[in-house]
């Protein structure tokens, strides 16, 4: 398969990076570096059949997500009660903003966490989703039975 010269397949991932890339913007790999990957990224690969297991995020990590989003729902909802209009919109926010921070110990157990089938970078989910798009490679895969599977394609 023809390559570029400015794109070039990445060693550890054999992703299409740029010729002068010094870190893959797939695996984190430093490029620099011989021995390779972080030991993040060094984990293996799944396997045919095999899915990435998946596990439940940390309190402290939930805890974090909750508190974050109700603290931007509720500046965002002060921010918009300014004006006539956005008061409509701002009072709701500014209430759904402060039901998260007092529900932010029970929010986090419907995340789970596992490592994307694909780059092995850390993914986290909403339960009860089946399908979801890793932010590092963008590429999708199935959460089934509490682990992550590449999609076929």
């Amino acid at each position: 398969m023809p390559i570029s010269p400015t794109i070039r397949p990445c060693p550890f991932c054999a992703e299409d990076i740029k010729a002068d890339a010094i870190k893959c913007k797939h695996c984190r790999a430093d490029l620099r570096n011989p021995s390779g990957p972080s030991e993040a990224v060094a984990q293996p690969s799944t396997t045919e059949g095999k899915g990435n297991p998946m596990h439940r995020v940390s309190f402290i990590k939930g805890l974090g997500a909750s508190v974050l989003f109700g603290i931007v729902a509720i500046g965002l909802g002060g921010l918009l009660t300014v004006t006539v209009i956005g008061g409509i919109v701002g009072i709701p926010m500014m209430l759904i903003g402060g039901l998260a921070i007092l529900l932010s110990p029970v929010l986090f157990l419907a995340m789970s966490e596992g490592n994307c089938p694909y780059c092995q970078h850390q993914a986290i989910v909403m339960n009860g989703k089946k399908v979801v798009k890793c932010r590092s490679c963008k590429k999708r895969f199935s959460i089934r039975d509490g682990a992550l599977y590449r999609i076929p394609t």
